[in-house]
């Protein structure tokens, strides 16, 4: 039978002083290195970009936006600048009070001290907490090492805050697309001795703030503070910042910083991020058209059976959501749909949650790319109408299976499209279009999807198959794209429908088409 129907780097030049050196090597006898500055006015350059561009090997760059307040910070050399921190797979949840729980893998760095368990992340309209438990906070670290290079970076525990989910702004490196650093921090001052000392009065306590024009971070002793203690039954480390404001938990990346200089250069980070879910929102009403005939042409008026389709798709980084659809329609449920992340997929029946004209599911998210419901409005009914393509299937004999040729024609503009072949077994998909790649093959079928399609464009498609029985091949049309800012909850109003909310348990960047329903099965 064949069917055509329709249907998506850390430099953290925290910083009062930075001196970045070229470490690059000269050759014997070669001139004297430079020192370049860099300030708002009155030096050698307005920016570090510029600076580093005009060095030369063995130069040092010296960035003066803060010197009145003697905070100093260095940058370990110019690969510092490039450095990604890197980190362990971590899961996070919605704590009770609506604080975010991030989770780390405890094990991964080599200092105690250092090695990130557990992350809480509160905000009220006045501060913002965070607690960043460890495996272990000693009574005494030793502080200004003799093999610590004077003005670098010791230790440091910090939250760094892209405040806009946007990584395209704020600092460009390591920790993308941040603006705001809550930490606690110690530099090495010139001409310290070795001290033992606490966490608390080892280090300095500040907001950072990124200045995007400057490239530097900085920090303004008028506006923002920060208050910090330690909790040593928890091995807990408790930093309060002001000021904040409690929505930045629906609009930002957080990630969890600690460093340990220990000595000669030698970094040691652990990094825990929290990342932003996201998924697809698609609510369709399709239109399938079952046949036997192989040539299906878009001047010819079918019997189509209407079936809608609300799903999410794309889905990242989220364990699960609940799906309200809202109605007043005669509703008729009919399955539910997942597909798994290697590949297999599950139909199954989980009835709705009935509370009035509100239909709820449950839908588990974890390990999959998407989770979805099947149901009808009304009646079962025939519409007709006019497909979107010319399709033509043909199959020839070649030894023992069968070669499955697959032609089709979009007479509109097309955004999308799927094309499914299914038998007892997939031998070899041996043509597609260059528009098209395999999105799954198992052994009894084979997906392949698409980007943009032109109007009027042939494309031929050749599978070879143990006992072909199937072809699909869905089909939607351009209506637009939107991304909403990341959020718990979204709502979405549908034709002929009524709508469609969906929560999840964590901000959720939900991207949707502009306008639903949208797409067709033809």
């Amino acid at each position: 039978m064949i069917k055509a129907n329709s249907g998506l780097g850390k430099r953290v030049l925290t910083a009062a002083l930075v001196v970045l050196f070229f470490t690059a090597f000269t050759a014997a006898g070669a001139s004297a290195a430079d020192t370049i500055t860099v300030c708002s006015s009155g030096c050698d350059y307005t920016t570090i970009q510029a600076a580093v561009d005009a060095a030369s090997a063995g130069d040092a760059i010296v960035a003066i936006p803060y010197m009145e307040k003697a905070e100093r910070v260095v940058a370990q050399d110019l690969n510092y600048t490039t450095s990604y921190v890197t980190g362990n797979q971590i899961n996070f949840s919605k704590g009770v009070n609506g604080d975010l729980v991030i989770n780390d893998s405890i094990g991964d760095v080599a200092y105690d001290f250092i090695d990130i368990k557990q992350g809480i992340i509160s905000v009220n309209d006045i501060n913002l907490t965070v607690r960043i438990q460890l495996v272990n906070i000693p009574h005494q670290l030793l502080f200004d090492k003799t093999n610590v290079t004077d003005w670098y970076e010791e230790y440091e525990w910090a939250l760094y805050i892209d405040i806009d989910g946007n990584t395209s702004t704020g600092c460009p490196y390591t920790t993308v697309g941040t603006e705001y650093a809550i930490s606690c921090r110690h530099f090495k001052s010139p001409d310290s001795i070795p001290h033992y000392d606490s966490l608390i009065n080892g280090t300095q306590r500040n907001v950072w703030v990124y200045n995007s024009s400057g490239e530097y971070w900085h920090t303004d002793y008028g506006i923002y503070e920060v208050y910090a203690n330690v909790d040593y039954d928890t091995n807990t480390l408790t930093m309060v910042g002001t000021p904040f404001n409690s929505t930045i938990l629906n609009t930002s990346k957080f990630y969890i910083v600690t460093c340990y200089n220990s000595g000669d250069h030698s970094f040691e980070r652990d990094f825990a991020a929290l990342p932003v879910p996201k998924s697809e929102i698609h609510v369709h009403k399709k239109e399938y058209l079952s046949t036997y005939d192989t040539y299906i042409d878009h001047n010819k008026i079918y019997d189509f059976t209407p079936r809608w389709t609300a799903n999410v798709w794309d889905v990242e980084n989220l364990n699960n959501v609940t799906y309200t659809i809202t109605t007043s329609k005669n509703f008729t449920y009919i399955d539910n749909y997942e597909r798994y992340q290697n590949g297999t997929e599950n139909t199954f029946i989980l009835p709705p949650t009935i509370e009035g004209q509100n239909y709820i599911w449950a839908l588990p998210l974890k390990d999959r790319i998407g989770s979805g419901i099947s149901f009808v409005l009304g009646s079962s009914q025939t519409v007709q109408d006019n497909p979107w393509a010319d399709m033509e299937v043909n199959t020839t004999n070649e030894g023992d299976y069968t070669r499955v040729n697959v032609t089709f024609k979009p007479v509109i503009p097309l955004d999308w499209c799927n094309l499914q072949v299914r038998g007892d077994q997939i031998i070899d998909v041996s043509a597609y279009p260059p528009e098209f790649f395999i999105d799954a093959l198992t052994s009894s079928y084979v997906e392949l999807d698409s980007g943009d399609l032109n109007q009027d464009q042939v494309y031929n498609f050749s599978v070879l198959v143990d006992n072909p029985n199937e072809v699909n091949l869905w089909l939607d049309a351009t209506f637009g794209w939107e991304v909403e800012s990341p959020s718990d909850i979204i709502t979405l109003a549908i034709a002929e429908l009524g709508g469609v909310t969906v929560n999840a348990d964590v901000p959720v960047i939900w991207e949707h088409t502009s306008t639903l329903p949208q797409g067709c099965i033809t």
